[in-house]
């Protein structure tokens, strides 16, 4: 459940535009799921941070994030969140 509320703070301060308030609580709530194991999870927190790093400008940094998530959306079976962050992805490719 930590994991998950940390989560929802860092969207809220993202919303807020707090992004380095923001990039914290997804790395940390990134970093309890990696210790539990939860692919979901993770999944979730490496699509936020990326959002963050795309915010930010840092198009390779967002580029890297949204590939690990959708590599591990992909190995959980969740194929519309798949579709989903390659749509971000392809974007990126738009944008560059």
């Amino acid at each position: 459940g930590q994991a998950s509320q940390l989560g929802n703070l860092g969207v809220i301060a993202k919303a807020r535009g707090s992004l380095d308030e923001a990039e914290k609580l997804h790395r940390e709530s990134l970093e309890i799921n990696r210790k539990l194991g939860s692919l979901e999870g993770q999944a979730s927190a490496l699509g936020n941070l990326g959002s963050i790093a795309k915010l930010r400008g840092n198009i390779a940094e967002a580029r890297r994030l949204w590939t690990q998530c959708r590599d591990l959306c992909a190995r959980v079976g969740m194929p519309h969140m798949v579709k989903r962050v390659q749509g971000s992805l392809d974007g990126l490719t738009a944008e560059e």
